[in-house]
């Protein structure tokens, strides 16, 4: 057919498809526009444009949503379904206004990268409709970046950490703002919630350590003694300690009861970005921009080994749920040519002999 490509044809023979299927099932509309049957046709979600919900009344015999497509047609489903349930989690949530009133507060969603955004937020739309009980909520409140968020272990309740210099509390079922931890004098860098959701701790440029009670918001205790700007903390599982990994090149133990420094994990050349328990706290892991992690006595502050291997600065690290592997990562340009295009290495090791087992590629 001349003037046509094969693209074109496709494209038509989808169409016209979609419009039998919807004239053949959409005529359950009386003279009033009532649905007065349900298409039996699962329609596309990417075909649909928008929803009406019609109620039973007087006027209209069956309780029914109209899905209007990009094409003009409507479509009458039975709300009971579960794929129309589906459809609707999906149809509910303005993906482009979402993006465009987070883009108000947040200057780094430009132009340029909008359409990505809504694209990604349009992805996870579709996985949680998946779920027939879940909703987004848009967490407004701080005034700066988030840099640190967390999720409680029971999940029910969520803190983010803002450049505003402020943690925040949230609900997650209805995502209202319950606390706002104001006392830190710089940015916040990390904030974790402990085992029992009933403390939460928080790092800050301003060079100190904050406890505070997690249901209530109050300020429970400032944790000293770092020359330079915290990285990272976190709390062992049981609770009872808090580390502290500085720019300074030292991390700290803390008591979590008595918030006395415990021990002082000194030796590293450069800052430490990471640091963390192993499952029974009597180890702690820590990296470094001088290329090395480390691993060290909870009780006595020595350094047990020397983790080498990286030829960059070690940005992040953790244990495996048994606590006899660890891993390291670190960022470094990638081969290809481009603006801010990085690659992650990663290296695995046996933290009995600090040996190296292999690079993960």
């Amino acid at each position: 057919m001349p003037g046509f490509s094969s693209k074109g044809l496709v494209l038509v023979s989808l169409l016209g498809l979609l419009v039998l299927l919807l004239c053949s099932t959409s005529e359950a509309q009386s003279n009033q526009d009532c649905c007065l049957s349900y298409t039996k046709v699962r329609l596309p979600r990417w075909a649909l444009k928008g929803y009406t919900e019609q109620l039973s009344s007087e006027v209209c015999d069956i309780h029914a949503i109209i899905f209007h497509t990009y094409s003009g047609l409507n479509a009458c489903v039975n709300p009971k379904e579960g794929w129309v349930k589906k459809h609707l989690l999906f149809l509910s949530t303005d993906a482009i206004a979402l993006v465009e009133e987070i883009q108000k507060g947040e200057p780094l969603i430009t132009a340029s990268c909008k359409e990505y955004v809504i694209h990604l937020v349009r992805r996870l739309q579709e996985k949680l409709g998946e779920k027939e009980d879940r909703k987004f909520y848009l967490f407004k409140g701080h005034s700066a970046e988030i840099i640190a968020l967390s999720f409680n272990t029971t999940g029910d309740r969520i803190i983010t950490g803002s450049f505003d210099h402020t943690v925040a509390v949230w609900d997650v079922g209805t995502g209202r703002m319950l606390h706002t931890l104001i006392g830190h004098r710089g940015e916040i860098s990390s904030a974790q919630f402990n085992w029992d959701c009933s403390l939460v701790v928080t790092g800050s440029m301003d060079k100190t350590c904050m406890l505070w009670n997690a249901m209530t918001g109050t300020h429970i205790a400032t944790l000293t003694g770092h020359s330079d700007e915290i990285l990272d903390v976190c709390f062992d599982y049981a609770g009872q300690r808090i580390a502290t990994a500085s720019a300074d090149g030292s991390a700290r133990v803390y008591n979590a009861e008595t918030k006395k420094c415990i021990a002082k994990l000194e030796g590293h050349g450069g800052e430490i970005s990471k640091v963390c328990f192993n499952p029974k706290g009597t180890r702690i892991l820590t990296a470094s921009s001088d290329k090395t992690a480390r691993l060290w006595d909870v009780a006595t502050g020595h350094c047990l080994q020397i983790l080498e291997g990286h030829t960059d600065e070690i940005f992040s690290c953790a244990f495996n749920y048994k606590g006899d592997i660890i891993i390291t990562g670190v960022v470094t340009p990638a081969l290809n040519p481009g603006p801010k295009i990085m690659a992650s290495m990663k290296k695995l090791y046996t933290p009995r002999f600090g040996a190296k087992d292999h690079d993960i590629n």
